[in-house]
């Protein structure tokens, strides 16, 4: 538990810490991967206990992140809406990421 009160503490700066994030990704996240008004205590011990398995995850459900290699394309279209360009002489890589997740009624925990 000792980790997940620091890192809701330290936001950003804790993932650096523990050599999760570089220096320079907190400058593509918003207030610099730090709440500065964000107050721990007010995380109640549920919530804590619920989301210590999640600490360095995408999180709990249906999530993940799924990095390609395009080598091949069938859909001229949909690439071009994708901005995947098979003249490009350059290796290209597409990323997936799925974060919506169902409970047991299927209904989705997140809009």
């Amino acid at each position: 538990m000792a980790d997940l009160n620091a890192a809701l503490e330290m936001g950003m700066d804790w993932s650096i810490r523990e050599g999760y994030a570089w220096a320079g990704d907190k400058e593509h996240c918003e207030e610099y991967g730090r709440m500065l008004q964000a107050d721990p205590s007010k995380v109640s011990s549920r919530a804590k206990k619920r989301g210590l398995p999640q600490l360095g995850t995408l999180g709990a459900g249906n999530h993940y992140c799924e990095i390609q290699v395009v080598d091949e394309i069938f859909d001229e279209f949909a690439a071009s809406r994708m901005v995947v360009d098979h003249q490009v002489e350059r290796v290209q890589i597409a990323m997936s990421i799925q974060r919506n997740s169902t409970d047991e009624s299927g209904r989705a925990d997140h809009p």
